[in-house]
């Protein structure tokens, strides 16, 4: 039983260190990613880093350095309901109250992205992940 509860324990580590690939000091080639707007009325949320290219990663804070090149990025967001036109549903259906939480990016050496969760209108269904500012 303990050799099974080890190798269970490792198994989220190694998830966290292959992904360790595509994150770089900020000293190397790298673009850097801001993840903590402070655009609320503009209906622009902080987000925190899920995945990169369908793996997932350790929470990395407001920003991020990457090796430039093409991710598939996944987020969570912190969205203040108060300040948004959409509501959740409270029939229970999690299903329809579903947030897009993918970000395709092609990210250059020397440029910095603002990344940001665009919550704007009624329809959640809209509300997604963007790069709102690059630099």
């Amino acid at each position: 039983m303990k050799k099974v509860m080890i190798l269970l324990l490792l198994i989220p580590i190694v998830g966290f260190t292959g992904s360790q690939k595509y994150f770089v000091s900020p000293s190397d080639e790298s673009a850097r990613l801001i993840l903590q707007p402070n655009k609320s009325t503009q209906q622009l949320f902080p987000v925190t880093l899920q995945s990169v290219n369908g793996n997932q990663v350790a929470s990395r804070g407001s920003a991020v350095w990457m090796k430039p090149g093409e991710y598939e990025l996944s987020f969570t967001a912190a969205v203040d309901l108060t300040t948004t036109k959409g509501t959740f549903t409270s029939n229970g259906n999690r299903r329809s109250n579903k947030l897009q939480n993918k970000l395709m990016v092609n990210l250059e050496a020397d440029k910095t992205y603002y990344i940001a969760f665009e919550a704007k209108g009624i329809d959640r269904s809209q509300w997604k992940p963007v790069v709102w500012k690059t630099e």
